[in-house]
């Protein structure tokens, strides 16, 4: 066992180490961070648009290291507890503290426009990015369709930036830093209402009704799918308010994303609680019942340990009552008090009422 929580502790840091050099490295390649550029008066909000990324990198960090070390103490029909989920957490934050030397080297070489010590501002925003992460690690880890949100909104946004960088590179025409989460290839695509800041919203709330509505098809609890619209679009929003609105005479530019990414946020999670308040057929109105209890309790998605479904499958012989009585069930009892509401005093019972 504690090969195990060694295992997981080892898994969650260098995971977290890997996945914040490996984004930063690609970022850094394609131009989406550019450390030795001067960001004059003209266009100070391409420093905040770097910021961003830097926050949105060590937060993703964060999650795919503690996504990946919790797996060290999973065991079939066993589910890791909230403990190993902490400690998983934990340790991907200090792996990607690890890696803020990555991005806070190249950032002595930059230029901000506002006097301010740049290495500090670049180290600071990692930090913040770092704590985003572990708190949106612990909602991912224990709820499945929160973690599949994240997944998604990880991959469209890496896709979306990808290719607005790429497509700058092919056109050899002269662009700016990718906004983070924004269509941003003005060589290509014009700049339309569809193609800057407002498709983020539109994304929030697809990949929340189809997240969402996968999740309840697999039979997931109602929270879960609640919160799987809103833990990606989190992590933006976090990225966005840790850079800040921006500044100067472009303050535009970075201002329309920033607002954009708090209401999909506000969106995302609308989207996702529109499939989850409904209830099932033959479902009752409730939040939370025992079945749905033992069921996440058997595939891990929520709970800590499998205790419950151990006690709650007890054997035959051991659900005898008083003087060797079975025992009765809850609902049992609950449609004999029901039957009893409904019979009016000094009328014939139901059996005689049907035989007359």
């Amino acid at each position: 066992m504690v090969r195990a929580w060694v295992k997981l502790i080892w898994n969650s840091l260098g995971v977290a180490v890997v996945a914040a050099a490996a984004q930063l490295g690609i970022a850094q390649a394609l131009g989406i961070l550019r450390w030795g550029e001067s960001f004059d008066a003209s266009h100070p909000s391409d420093w905040n648009a770097m910021l961003t990324w830097v926050g949105f990198i060590y937060a993703v960090a964060v999650l795919g290291g503690a996504a990946v070390g919790r797996r060290a103490v999973r065991r079939p029909g066993r589910p890791d507890g909230m403990a190993a989920r902490i400690i998983a957490a934990l340790a991907a934050g200090l792996g990607a503290a690890a890696a803020v030397a990555i991005a806070w080297l190249p950032a002595r070489a930059a230029k901000p426009p506002v006097n301010i010590d740049p290495e500090l501002v670049v180290a600071m925003t990692a930090g913040a990015g770092i704590i985003v992460g572990i708190l949106v690690a612990l909602v991912a880890m224990s709820a499945r369709p929160a973690a599949g949100g994240v997944r998604a909104t990880v991959a469209w946004i890496w896709l979306v930036g990808t290719a607005s960088a790429v497509a700058g590179i092919v056109t050899h025409e002269p662009f700016g830093p990718p906004r983070l989460a924004v269509i941003d290839a003005p060589s290509l695509v014009p700049t339309q209402w569809w193609s800057g800041p407002n498709p983020m919203i539109g994304v929030a709330a697809i990949l929340g009704f189809t997240v969402a509505g996968v999740a309840r098809g697999g039979g997931a609890h109602r929270i879960g799918m609640a919160l799987s619209g809103v833990t990606g679009p989190a992590v933006v929003a976090a990225a966005y308010l840790i850079a800040g609105p921006g500044s100067g005479s472009d303050r535009s530019n970075h201002l329309e994303p920033y607002n954009a990414s708090l209401i999909a946020l506000g969106v995302g999670l609308c989207a996702s609680m529109l499939v989850a308040i409904p209830g099932r057929r033959g479902e009752t109105n409730t939040l939370w019942t025992p079945a749905q209890d033992n069921a996440h309790l058997a595939d891990d998605s929520m709970g800590d340990e499998p205790i419950i479904g151990e006690i709650m499958d007890v054997p035959p012989a051991a659900r005898q009552g008083v003087m060797g009585q079975p025992t009765r069930s809850f609902e049992q009892d609950y449609s004999d008090w029901l039957r009893e509401l409904s019979h009016v005093p000094g009328a014939p019972p139901n059996g005689e009422r049907q035989a007359r």
